[in-house]
């Protein structure tokens, strides 16, 4: 397995991450309202 695929594979976890969290983010502070 090259080194590129590997970077880019976490990138796009961590892009996910980072949606799923500003998603969660933003239904608690809906909630909160």
């Amino acid at each position: 397995m090259s080194l590129a695929r590997a970077i880019a594979r976490q990138l796009s976890l961590a892009r996910a991450t980072t949606r799923q969290l500003s998603m969660a983010r933003a239904l608690y502070q809906l909630r909160m309202q």
